[in-house]
């Protein structure tokens, strides 16, 4: 069962993330080319991965050296995703590779499904669910799943962190309070034979 804390930290976690993707979605509401779509939401799951590469490496990592592609494999060999978010995030890459090396390039609702598909079910589900809503409704619910599935490991990390400092402090006050369950004794009975020479 969930602690209070943890209830509201994952609270406080869930409105954060929320907001970005508001933010994300007002920014493309009237948007009705895929490219810009995509171009931006690659950009919004990219801010989360440099944010997590941030949490994990701290100053060993320069971001401004590693693509896309290498900020996802660098997490992935820290367990950061599941297999299926690695494959979704590498195909919404080549996606965005394709638009930016090739003139002719249009999005497809196949090249949103190579995307969508390694998402699973819930993916599927959602397809039709807004069957005849289009490719860009779709793009956006790709952009929302992944922007949550790279925000989570910040989240996990936040969580252990407060953990680690909330045991820290525990252990902290311990040292404070003696520890010690010895006893003081009772001065025991003085047998008189003792002092005798």
């Amino acid at each position: 069962m969930e602690s209070d804390k943890l209830k509201k930290e994952k609270s406080k976690a869930f409105i954060l993330i929320e907001r970005h993707v508001a933010e994300f979605e007002k920014r493309v509401s009237n948007e009705t080319d895929l490219t810009t779509i995509l171009l931006k939401g690659h950009l919004l799951i990219e801010y989360y991965l440099d944010h997590v590469l941030l949490l994990l490496f701290d100053k060993e990592v320069n971001l401004n050296s590693l693509s896309f592609f290498q900020k996802v494999e660098k997490l992935k060999q820290k367990n950061c995703f599941t297999d299926d978010i690695f494959r979704s995030l590498r195909k919404l890459n080549d996606i965005r590779n394709n638009l930016a090396h090739r003139l002719d390039f249009k999005i497809s609702f196949s090249e949103i499904d190579s995307v969508g598909f390694c998402l699973g079910k819930e993916y599927v589900l959602k397809k039709f669910e807004e069957e005849g809503e289009g490719e860009r409704t779709l793009l956006l619910y790709v952009i929302d799943e992944l922007t949550f599935s790279v925000f989570m490991p910040i989240f996990r990390e936040v969580l252990q962190a407060e953990k680690k400092k909330a045991l820290d402090k525990k252990a902290e006050e311990d040292k404070l309070v003696p520890t010690s369950t010895t006893q003081i004794q009772e001065p025991s009975t003085v047998n008189s034979n003792q002092f005798k020479t």
